[in-house]
């Protein structure tokens, strides 16, 4: 959880992380029905989990190394979409986080 915290600290000045909860946790981030989709915060959340299972067998986990992790993802996603896809609809995605992907 403490690490969700320090993500959370990270990526305030850029994108609003609402708090883990068990039921975020399992189910992901629900968003009501007149709001827009919590598309990228539930990538985060899916990129967290993914991070903290890869990291079992080394008993320790990095903040930098999820950052990275969120990045190189990030990169990814745009790159690819550039080939195959409506770039427009992963650069709105990830807009939020212009900034922060760039430092």
């Amino acid at each position: 959880m403490q690490l969700w915290v320090d993500l959370k600290q990270v990526l305030e000045p850029f994108f609003d992380i609402d708090d883990l909860h068990p039921q975020s946790a399992l189910l992901g981030f629900y968003s009501e029905p007149n709001q827009s989709p919590n598309l990228l915060l539930n990538h985060l959340l899916l990129i967290f989990k993914i991070y903290i299972y890869n990291s079992r067998n080394k008993h320790t986990v990095n903040l930098n190394e999820l950052i990275e992790n969120i990045k190189r993802t990030a990169q990814l996603e745009l790159e690819s979409s550039e080939l195959f896809y409506n770039n427009d609809y992963y650069i709105m995605k990830w807009l939020p986080l212009t900034a922060f992907l760039n430092m």
